[in-house]
């Protein structure tokens, strides 16, 4: 009985786990990068307002599979962010994962 209940729980920790990985839709931007900076980018949002944002790369920053490290203006990219926006202009974000970084064609 006892070698059951430690497999259910080890199971349920595996799983608990991997849900840890989903992305928090509210939190992403898509958009094209406008300008490259040193450990950022800036990015006009595909939104009705085109909004501007500072994307801040840092050591914490994700990228999903073959996603390019490599950022230069005209590439989509694919943001999820922390969620803390700064009231600066542009507004400054953090990136928590780059989902997509493509060359526009």
């Amino acid at each position: 009985m006892k070698k059951i209940i430690v497999i259910a729980v080890t199971i349920a920790l595996i799983i608990a786990g991997c849900a840890t990985d989903t992305v928090d839709q509210k939190n992403v931007l898509t958009g094209t990068i406008t300008k490259v900076n040193d450990g950022n980018f800036i990015m006009t949002a595909d939104d009705d307002q085109m909004t501007p944002y500072q994307v801040q790369i840092n050591a914490d920053t994700v990228y999903s599979d073959d996603v390019s490290k490599d950022f230069e203006v005209n590439n989509k990219v694919k943001v999820e962010h922390t969620g803390d926006l700064t009231g600066s202009d542009p507004v400054k974000i953090n990136a928590k994962r780059i989902i997509e970084n493509n060359k526009e064609v």
